[in-house]
């Protein structure tokens, strides 16, 4: 199986490209899928990693061809080639993102999904028992990490220094707080052995994959009876809960990686709907 989790969205499109130039479609449908999707990488951002494409990212991208005026027919021509898109990332990078439906219409995006406390709760209490959701929930609420770098974690990226603890990430450095800590503590304690260097493993020592983590959250989610969220809002909901804590953007930018702080000012208008 491909594995190259730290991709950026530009590797990607290039990748999708000479992936197109060999199959047998139209001279004309595959022009369009090329452009549509090279679009689609723009909008996103070319520097950002290959697990930030989620359905949140496809329905946002719709939003705004919606907003630049295409019509229903273009719309469901570029639904087509984002779908398209999607089956490769699902067959050559193994991520699975729902499709866009072909009788959807784009919704406007006014809130990012921010999980109340007692969703967190709820959550928390659940999973109590599986101490690598446990702590991957943590990481997610109350660090600043992305999903793909969590996948991406090596044994050796966590320091314990006179109990504190720390993730060393090749962009930044990531402190624990102790909940966090304590959690990945546990579960370190219990990590299956494995001669794999990543720090989530399965219980059979094969590196933890994307698909398996959504999954298994996902399930979580739908028990704790927490609806329309997905696991990409516990680093949505710890962005929205430092802004709203008084954090600047910059500092956020910097703690959750983001390369432009555009990307860090979507949350302000969440931070400025829920204050009306």
């Amino acid at each position: 199986m491909y594995n190259e989790a730290m991709d950026t969205v530009a590797e990607i499109l290039e990748n999708y490209i000479r992936h197109l130039r060999n199959q047998t479609l139209s001279q004309t449908t595959a022009r369009s899928y090329e452009n549509t999707v090279r679009q689609f990488c723009y909008f996103w951002g070319l520097h950002k990693d290959l697990f930030t494409i989620s359905e949140r990212s496809t329905e946002l991208f719709m939003v705004h061809l919606s907003k630049e005026g295409y019509s229903t027919k273009s719309l469901n021509s570029k639904k087509s080639a984002v779908n398209n898109f999607l089956d490769y990332l699902s067959e050559k990078y193994n991520v699975s993102i729902h499709y866009i439906s072909s009788n959807s219409t784009p919704k406007e995006c006014t809130e990012l999904r921010l999980l109340t406390e007692e969703e967190i709760s709820k959550l928390r209490d659940l999973i109590k028992n599986d101490l690598r959701s446990l702590a991957i929930v943590y990481l997610l609420l109350y660090s600043g990490i992305k999903v793909g770098e969590v996948i991406n974690l090596k044994m050796t990226d966590f320091l314990l220094t006179e109990n504190k603890g720390s993730l060393v990430l090749k962009d930044r450095t990531i402190p624990l707080e102790d909940l966090s800590l304590k959690n990945l503590l546990k579960y370190l304690a219990v990590r299956p052995k494995s001669s794999e260097a990543n720090l989530f493993v399965s219980a059979s020592g094969i590196p933890l994959n994307i698909r398996n983590l959504r999954r298994q959250i996902n399930r979580y989610f739908l028990k704790a009876e927490i609806n329309n969220a997905t696991l990409f809002d516990l680093r949505h909901t710890f962005c929205i809960n430092k802004l709203k804590s008084g954090a600047s953007i910059e500092e956020i930018a910097t703690v959750a990686g983001h390369k432009n702080l555009i990307t860090t000012q979507k949350y302000l208008t969440y931070i400025n709907l829920d204050a009306n």
